[in-house]
């Protein structure tokens, strides 16, 4: 809002006169955000992208989706998909959905038009959200021009998914099997800055291996977070890296499969490991490996 304010002017924070100033991470952890989205530069200035953000009445998140989806040909979904998220789902967290997919977002993006278009499910939808997701699309959809909720149509959903995982490029979450041994049922995730948490039984993204988590409650104490609204992301949105996450890490190590010093180089996204490549090392980098495992011993 400041920078919609002040357009041609970076930001000051220290100058300003706040009523309870916050803490200095917090600041530097939403503006680093906003860089990430490329709603401002790196010194601090709206991007065009941005300017049209200030506009949109959403949180920057949510309006990268619209955007996003926007580009890709698919406004109407994107729009849907935001103001749906933004209003709290459709569905209450307790309740199953009727199949499991690749996405809650896109699952519920479904629903409401199903819905809008007479084609009503067997689930119980929050009826205030439902009618205030409506009465908001209705209200951009005639200043903007798009289609009527009732004639929108469900395509393309990988490309909705993308728009979803550019604006949650930093809430990746991987699926880390347990011992079958465990009592724990419910699938365990890792996130790729670090902690873990478990997919809700009320989502429907129960089989995939990576996903975005749109909204999840953090761990406490010891006990683990939750995933309550996910959206599966293949592996090749991981390789785009919108938010700069992805790292490439060589070193030489013993293959564990022939016993013999090779480079290995592993490819991260953030912490968690995405693939590894093993390649033949030179004389010199396995004979240093080997006078440091003598060492060692």
């Amino acid at each position: 809002d400041l920078q919609s304010i002040y357009p041609y002017e970076p930001w000051g924070w220290e100058s300003l006169e706040w009523l309870e100033r916050p803490k200095a991470s917090i600041v530097d952890q939403n503006v680093q955000l906003l860089k990430s989205l490329q709603a401002v530069t790196n010194e601090g200035l709206l991007t065009e992208e941005g300017r049209r953000m200030t506009g949109l009445a959403l949180h920057p998140r949510l309006a990268k989706i619209w955007l996003e989806a926007e580009k890709l040909g698919l406004s109407e979904l994107g729009l849907l998909a935001a103001l749906i998220i933004n209003e709290g789902m459709l569905l209450n967290h307790d309740q199953k959905p009727e199949e499991h997919g690749e996405s809650d977002v896109v699952y519920q993006v479904q629903v409401i038009i199903d819905w809008a278009q007479k084609r009503p499910r067997r689930l119980q939808l929050d009826q205030a959200t439902l009618s205030r997701v409506q009465r908001t699309y209705e209200q951009i959809q005639r200043s903007m021009r798009l289609k009527p909720l009732s004639q929108v149509v469900m395509e393309r959903e990988v490309d909705l998914r993308f728009a979803v995982f550019v604006a949650f490029a930093d809430r990746v979450a991987k699926y880390r099997p347990l011992a079958e041994s465990t009592k724990r049922k419910q699938r365990h995730y890792n996130f790729s800055l670090g902690r873990g948490a478990v997919l809700s039984d009320s989502s429907c993204a129960q089989e995939v291996e990576w996903l975005v988590a749109v909204e999840a409650r953090e761990s406490y104490n010891e006990e683990l977070g939750r995933i309550f609204v996910a959206s599966g992301i293949p592996y090749e949105f991981l390789q785009r890296d919108p938010f700069g996450l992805a790292q490439v890490e060589s070193t030489i190590k013993i293959d564990p499969k022939g016993g013999r010093a090779k480079r290995c180089i592993q490819t991260f996204y953030g912490r968690l490991l995405m693939g590894e490549v093993w390649e033949a090392a030179e004389a010199e980098d396995a004979q240093e490996l080997f006078l440091a495992e003598v060492k060692k011993k």
